[in-house]
């Protein structure tokens, strides 16, 4: 439930200085972030938390604030797919000091979080937010500060992407233990230690502009690579001598697709497995047939002492014994008829020759199998 509603009254309904209740709300998580200057750097997200409303409230009272003069606005923007936090300045200091310091003292409504009351620097850990600041006071050109390094953006991983890279790394020899309790992050971080051992000599500030431009292709850039110095994917043009120049010309070339790469070898990988554990399945199964046979070959033995071998070949040439289960054995027929007249006129005398070359009592039961005509 929002914190700022209240009951009977509407979310759009504004006051005299033309205020939504959003609008109040994100303002107030402003002025409760900020430090004693009235500075804050916050994402969107992290301020739609704080303020209980969405992401584009965030964004419309933001630009309402700033263009009536209630706040000022840095927006630093890096790429399409990533952008630093915002820095928000309050204009009226004095207020925003005198509120710093009730937040710090003051006891956190019903239901209201106290892990944002505190008024200490937002931006004391992050050099970036210090230096844009620096920028917005001495009007200098924004440009990153040379000597730092920002870790890729970690990308939300859809579940097929996921169940691809935990495939992949397996293939690779890379023990995950249980994949499920490994976060996205975490996930990553294992390709990232990969990629660091493997592909040393690719820069670390490129590499971390690619993995935020490129998102999960720049990861599954690193397996493809790191699969084709290990001979496990098929190498197009002979063999890689330089892995940190292989690895950048798949992400400068906009016609490769490392995910493709590493989901077809991923599926003739699968499909090597499916075609080996058929084979295993079919000579266990041809062993053990061959088990059944033998058995049966020697049950007609013992039946050619009390029936004669005219009726023996006439009415089980092509019976068979499919599967034997501790006491049970189950004897096909080509078709319903063969198996019905055996059943009437043999049934005990199968029974009993099949027992006596088990050499344990079985109880044999009669079927229909089209394939043995």
């Amino acid at each position: 439930m929002a914190l700022y509603r209240q009951a009977g009254s509407s979310y759009r309904t504004r006051d005299k200085n033309g205020l939504t209740r959003a609008y109040k709300a994100v303002l107030e998580a402003i002025r409760k972030s900020a430090n004693d200057e009235g500075t804050a750097c916050l994402t969107n997200g992290e301020l739609a938390h704080r303020a209980d409303v969405s992401r584009r409230s965030v964004q419309a009272a933001t630009a309402y604030l700033a263009d009536n003069g209630f706040i000022s606005k840095i927006e630093r923007r890096r790429t399409r797919i990533y952008n630093d936090p915002n820095i928000y300045r309050l204009t009226d200091r004095k207020a925003v000091s005198q509120q710093g310091r009730k937040n710090r003292t003051q006891k956190p409504r019903r239901g209201e979080s106290n892990n944002y009351t505190s008024c200490s620097t937002p931006s004391a850990s992050d050099e970036s937010c210090n230096h844009a600041l620096r920028q917005a006071e001495t009007g200098e050109k924004a440009r990153r500060p040379t000597g730092t390094y920002r870790a890729p953006k970690t990308p939300a991983l859809l579940r097929p992407d996921r169940d691809r890279i935990t495939a992949a790394m397996r293939r690779l020899g890379i023990d995950l233990g249980n994949d499920l309790a490994l976060t996205d992050g975490q996930l990553l971080e294992r390709i990232d230690a990969l990629r660091r051992e493997r592909i040393p000599g690719f820069a670390a500030t490129a590499w971390g502009y690619r993995a935020t431009v490129h998102g999960v292709q720049a990861w599954f850039a690193v397996i493809e690579t790191v699969g084709m110095m290990d001979g496990l994917i098929p190498q197009k043009d002979g063999e890689i001598r330089n892995p940190a120049a292989y690895l950048g010309g798949i992400l400068w070339k906009a016609e490769t697709d490392p995910r493709k790469t590493v989901t077809d070898w991923l599926e003739i990988e699968e499909r090597k497995d499916r075609e080996a554990k058929t084979a295993e399945f079919r000579a266990a199964y041809a062993a053990k047939q061959s088990q059944f046979d033998g058995l049966w070959t020697e049950a007609k033995a013992v039946l050619a002492e009390s029936i004669p071998q005219a009726e023996i070949e006439s009415w089980f040439a092509n019976a068979r014994i499919l599967a034997v289960a501790e006491e049970r054995v189950t004897l096909a027929f080509p078709t319903r008829f063969l198996k019905e007249y055996a059943y009437t006129h043999y049934r005990m005398a199968v029974s009993g020759a099949i027992s006596r070359v088990r050499d344990e009592s079985s109880s044999v039961v009669f079927t229909v199998r089209s394939e043995l005509a």
